[in-house]
């Protein structure tokens, strides 16, 4: 990351999210749920990609092809989504243990769920949720190089 790539806010350089989903882009496919998409729209970069479809979800939002509501809630049936994104959402919900269940209910068997977290301790904590204790393990002995500046994700292929 350069700083001519990134976004400075004050003294720290974000890169872009497109180049933070990059390593994981192939996973965000067919019918995606955003979830958590805030203002930005990457819906270009995600159609550009895998993505086929996208519903974008979020807790609040002025726009009218946003579905407002809870990720503790959500409106959808089970198995709605090929894929779901969740980036930078979880650590500021209610009930995260109950948002990434609901990610799990609507994602198709097979399907993916992409989501990134603040910090080591939630995403430990997530993995557990998630049935995935050893991915928490091996993120905890990585290093920070190795784990990226910005990003960590979890791709899981559900059955």
């Amino acid at each position: 990351m350069t700083p001519q790539t990134a976004t400075r806010v004050g003294p720290v350089y974000f890169q872009p999210l497109e180049q933070e989903l990059s390593s994981v882009a192939q996973y965000l496919s067919g019918h995606l749920l955003n979830a958590g998409c805030g203002s930005r729209n990457i819906n270009n970069y995600l159609l550009a990609n895998a993505a086929t479809k996208i519903t974008s979800y979020d807790i609040a939002s002025d726009d009218p092809d946003v579905i407002v509501g809870p990720l503790e809630a959500m409106p959808f049936e089970d198995g709605t989504f090929d894929s779901v994104l969740c980036n930078a959402v979880l650590e500021h919900v209610v009930d995260a243990e109950e948002a990434i269940r609901e990610l799990a209910r609507v994602v198709k068997p097979n399907g993916h769920i992409v989501v990134a977290v603040g910090n080591d301790g939630q995403f430990a904590r997530l993995c557990e949720v998630a049935g995935l204790p050893e991915l928490a393990e091996w993120v905890a002995s990585q290093t920070f190089e190795d784990r990226g500046e910005q990003f960590k994700a979890m791709v899981r292929g559900l059955a």
